[in-house]
């Protein structure tokens, strides 16, 4: 995908989240899989991949600052993609397994 989108001005370049649109067009096509990318092996504890994380578990892990930085927006997008039907969120780097997001 490509990042950036026109402004109201035209010429006006706007960033746009690519991980917020991801989960947008997820939405949209009632995708049961959204993959999501990242230099991670995922969502990270203590050094070690969190294999499975229920929308529940969130709150708990942002206030604790397991999930901050980078991987907030990659959660907050995957947390979107779920409210809106997407069955499950996969945030993954190159050759991992990475995390599962469900809603349970």
């Amino acid at each position: 995908m490509f990042p950036y989108a026109e402004g109201q001005k035209k010429g006006q370049i706007v960033n746009v989240n690519a991980d917020e649109v991801a989960s947008a067009i997820a939405i949209g096509t009632k995708a049961r899989l959204l993959e999501l990318k990242t230099n991670t092996q995922g969502v990270l504890k203590e050094g070690k991949t969190i294999q499975r994380i229920y929308v529940r578990e969130i709150s708990p892990l942002i206030r604790k600052k397991v999930i901050d930085g980078g991987m907030l927006v990659k959660v907050n997008a995957a947390k979107q993609a779920l409210k809106g039907g997407v069955k499950k969120v996969r945030i993954s780097g190159q050759g991992s397994k990475g995390t599962t997001i469900r809603r349970l």
